[in-house]
């Protein structure tokens, strides 16, 4: 399961940094997933 890889990854991150491009990344996926659900063919 995903989760749970993105758990044990951001839980082995102590790097601020990391873990913001990690958020920023998971944020990216669920803002692409609510355009698609949005719009038809973008």
């Amino acid at each position: 399961m995903k989760t749970i890889g993105w758990a044990a990854i951001i839980y082995n991150i102590h790097d601020a940094y990391t873990f913001g491009a990690v958020v920023l990344l998971i944020a990216g996926e669920i803002a692409l997933a609510c355009l698609s659900r949005r719009g038809g063919s973008g």
